[in-house]
């Protein structure tokens, strides 16, 4: 953290294959750490500057931590922001089944009528990863 304290502007750093340095620390389990970034000031809507568009609000949830998406939402994470494919935080928590991670997007603003590139609603997305009870949650919950 000494070297975030001498240059502030390496909290809106990205890797050499493009992912920002939050999302980073969120991927690979170290919630202190991305917690402390993000308090500093790493920017919570950063995408990766790569195909994958990953931000770390997707990062958060291919992991399933919840408190760090709900971090990332209350410091103005978009719960709309799309990644590869068209893919929203929305589709990531259908994708894993997560139905606890979908209601909080949902709270915070996510489309629940948001497609993907190909079509797919948050149900078809979970249908497709073998998450049925989502499917039916979704389809019997979200109008």
């Amino acid at each position: 953290m000494e070297m975030l304290d001498r240059d502030p502007s390496l909290l809106q750093s990205y890797s050499e294959d493009g992912y920002p340095i939050a999302g980073l620390a969120i991927f690979f389990r170290h919630p202190e750490l991305a917690r402390d970034l993000i308090q500093r000031g790493a920017d919570v809507n950063a995408a990766a500057k790569n195909p994958q568009r990953v931000a770390p609000i997707h990062a958060a949830i291919s992991v399933g931590d919840f408190d760090t998406i709900k971090l990332l939402l209350e410091r103005g994470a978009n719960p709309n922001a799309k990644q590869e494919s068209g893919l929203t935080a929305l589709h990531s928590a259908a994708a894993h089944g997560d139905v606890k991670i979908a209601k909080l997007l949902l709270d915070h603003g996510a489309d629940p009528k948001a497609r993907t590139d190909d079509g797919k609603d948050a149900a078809d997305v979970a249908q497709k990863y073998n998450q049925p009870a989502f499917a039916e949650w979704f389809r019997a919950n979200i109008k």
